[in-house]
């Protein structure tokens, strides 16, 4: 029996949205765009918390036969889906290329291997499945303390990256401070310390730095880069809240934004300025159409002209 069934949400010349369904219940989100004869892109986002092991595992079957069916149905040469339970789980592709063009890499995936009363073992892995780092965490009422150990020297977003996976695992209104220890071949590369407080107002202490790490108001930061096709996650004071992802193979780029939640939707025109601020990192172009969602449904659409028409 087939438990997992699909529910068209929104379809246009150039990409679909649609929910997916466990038993007719809501569990996730695929996305995509597509040109006739070029490329399929996009993302399938997951409701990790309404999902099995058993479940989780047969939904990303279901969406990986219909994002190659879609690829097949448009003819498309080139295919890469990002697939997501909250973090990274896998890519579905046309081709299995050795990829080393992306340019930031990050931790992808947070993973708990080990659970006691107050002390959580993680597992950190990359876009690509490698072991990144363990950490270890213990909980002493309102505090965190935590040492993370990694299997090669970090860079400063990786380190990054890994503090809001972390802290982004434990209710905000349980655990007021986050101290975590950044190690490496023997040596304490810094300390990341976070307060309440210091998220409220976006200052930040960190050990032998003060380049903040995390603040309480949105960023958007680079997660996947796929040549013409980049994801973006959108995160609100470490956590995640959304998802875009755009299409930037011709000069007028198209995306689609899906929000987790109606909350960080009334600040989509100030969260499309942040994504703007990044696509302008990556290259040169003459307008953004974006169409943004919530819970799967179009809330808002928004073109932006970046050259003036005359």
């Amino acid at each position: 029996m087939n438990h997992v069934t699909i529910r068209p949400d929104l379809k246009t010349a150039g990409g679909e949205v649609s929910d997916l369904l466990w038993n007719g219940r809501f569990v996730g989100t695929i996305a995509l765009v597509y040109r006739e004869g070029d490329r399929l892109s996009g993302t399938i986002q997951l409701d990790g918390r309404r999902l099995g092991p058993a479940a989780k595992r047969e939904t990303i079957r279901f969406g990986r036969r219909y994002v190659r069916q879609m690829a097949g149905a448009v003819r498309a040469r080139e295919c890469e889906v990002f697939v997501a339970s909250g973090s990274y789980e896998e890519v579905i592709s046309n081709e299995r290329p050795e990829r080393d063009d992306v340019r930031h890499p990050q931790v992808g995936e947070l993973v708990i291997v080990g659970e006691s009363r107050n002390k959580v073992e993680y597992h950190l892995y990359g876009p690509n499945g490698e072991w990144l780092a363990e950490a270890f965490v213990r909980i002493d009422g309102a505090d965190v303390v935590g040492e993370i150990y990694w299997q090669r020297e970090p860079s400063d977003d990786e380190m990054e990256r890994a503090a809001r996976l972390i802290v982004s695992d434990f209710d905000e209104e349980e655990i007021d401070t986050f101290s975590l220890d950044m190690n490496y071949d023997g040596n304490v590369l810094e300390t990341i310390e976070l307060t309440h407080e210091q998220l409220l107002d976006g200052e930040q202490s960190r050990s032998g730095s003060k380049r903040p790490v995390l603040k309480n108001e949105y960023t958007v930061a680079l997660a996947r880069d796929d040549g013409d096709t980049l994801t973006y996650e959108i995160y609100e004071g470490g956590h995640s809240v959304g998802t875009a992802t755009v299409d930037i193979a011709q000069p007028r780029l198209t995306g689609i934004i899906a929000f987790r939640d109606e909350g960080c939707s009334r600040d989509r025109a100030f969260i499309a300025t942040l994504l703007l601020d990044e696509l302008d990192k990556e290259k040169e172009y003459d307008s953004l159409h974006l169409t943004m969602l919530v819970d799967n449904k179009p809330i808002d659409e928004l073109l932006i002209e970046t050259k003036e028409v005359h």
